[in-house]
């Protein structure tokens, strides 16, 4: 199930596609649900429960590059729409290329980096023109990289469960549109479109919500918590050189749907796990009731760290000048069609040592 919606920093009590994604999962139902269009800021995701998989936006090696036309246009310096340069005759505008909501109009739109370059350009000049030539296809070599719009972790509310869970691409994605609106959504625009070149999380959710149903299908002994394992550990490494200290951006990679469908080892959850962890993040029985709706009981109200849930990923909260020390149970499910023997490989920093057992 695809869910392009999320509240930030609401508790799971007041969160409904956290109550409403654990009554799926203990149904057999995975939610995948977007992490938000907050951008490069800090902590700022939404749907950060750890039944639900996160989603984040990638970019991908296809990116459109805009030219084109000599005449008046508009520098915008934050985000917009571009329907008050269309109602001003302007010829077209330029925006930051930190957007996810692209812009329908008309009239071409480039998004650059380089925006202090061309307000520069602009206050030296008497009178500056600008040329924006035809939008083109070109393939991105820097691709895949973390969309710009993506927000970052960690997860204020569980810090040792890392969002977002991974990424898929989602930006600059031709997408089915409603013809009940217009593009631009804008009530006095009269254009109508079955499809529209659009980013955001959005985009990048759907993608996964259907390589889970095909994982699932050729899968079908699998739980949903085994299925949002199978698409973590199975994900592309991302290039921390090139994304260096992103760990909070793009989680355990990109989505990889032809491995997905062959995991071997998984992780897998039950619902009293999940239970167990929200005891150890201070909920109590009555609370507990308020998500799972049943008579579940909370074993313990004393607290704990979030590492003990079998989870398919690993994060380690620690205080600036303190000592990195953690230990994290985890308990592996063979999903293969064979037996198989498997060996673990680590790579640290010299700095940190992490010994494996058994």
């Amino acid at each position: 199930m695809s869910v392009s919606f999320g509240l930030l920093g609401y508790q799971y009590i007041n969160d409904p596609v956290a109550i409403g994604s654990f009554h799926a999962i203990r149904k057999g139902m995975l939610t995948i649900a977007s992490v938000g269009n907050l951008g490069q800021s800090r902590a700022v995701i939404s749907n950060g429960a750890p039944w639900l998989l996160t989603v984040g936006a990638s970019t991908m090696d296809r990116k459109f590059v805009s030219k084109l036309v000599l005449g008046q246009i508009v520098l915008c310096e934050r985000r917009s729409t571009g329907y008050g340069v269309l109602v001003g005759d302007g010829a077209g505008f330029i925006i930051p290329v930190l957007t996810f909501d692209e812009p329908a109009v008309p009239f071409s739109f480039p998004a650059t980096e380089n925006i202090d370059i061309v307000l520069g350009y602009i206050r030296s000049s008497e009178k500056p023109v600008a040329t924006i030539l035809v939008t083109k296809a070109w393939k991105d070599h820097l691709a895949p990289n973390v969309a710009p719009f993506s927000p970052r972790g960690p997860n204020l509310l569980a810090p040792d469960i890392l969002k977002p869970d991974l990424v898929a691409a989602g930006a600059e994605i031709l997408a089915a549109w409603s013809p009940i609106a217009s593009p631009s959504i804008e009530p006095t625009d009269t254009r109508r479109t079955n499809c529209f070149i659009n980013s955001g999380t959005s985009m990048s959710c759907p993608h996964v919500t259907g390589v889970a149903a095909n994982t699932k299908v050729i899968n079908q002994k699998c739980s949903a918590a085994a299925i949002k394992s199978a698409l973590m550990t199975t994900s592309y490494e991302m290039d921390p050189k090139k994304l260096e200290n992103e760990e909070f951006a793009y989680g355990s990679g990109l989505l990889n749907p032809s491995m997905a469908v062959n995991p071997g080892l998984v992780f897998n959850a039950s619902d009293e796990d999940y239970v167990n962890f929200l005891s150890k993040q201070g909920y109590n029985t009555t609370t507990v009731r308020l998500i799972t709706g049943d008579r579940s009981v909370c074993k313990s109200n004393k607290p704990g760290r979030g590492w003990d849930l079998n989870y398919p990923s690993f994060s380690l909260p620690v205080k600036y000048g303190h000592e990195i020390l953690g230990k994290f149970t985890r308990t592996v499910t063979n999903v293969s069609s064979s037996n198989a023997t498997y060996h673990v490989s680590v790579n640290t920093p010299d700095s940190i040592n992490v010994t494996v057992k058994p």
